[in-house]
């Protein structure tokens, strides 16, 4: 849920208004919170959202670097 969510945030989100490095790091304090909950939780809805979570936080860190 956290995940469609932020999805939707992104999507719906200028980019122009927040910088990517900022996404970036609110994704790497997203990522961080749901490997916590991994680690308690083994199913495989925390597995999606966790892989879902890095795949966008690796997209951001690629836009930083084309920068």
């Amino acid at each position: 849920m956290l995940v469609i969510i932020l999805i939707k945030c992104l999507k719906n989100l200028n980019l122009k208004l927040m910088k990517i490095k900022e996404i970036h790091k609110d994704l790497k304090k997203k990522v961080n919170i749901a490997e916590k909950k991994r680690d308690l939780r083994r199913g495989q809805k925390s597995w999606q959202d966790l892989r879902t979570l890095k795949k966008l936080k690796l997209n951001m860190k690629d836009k930083l670097a084309k920068k």
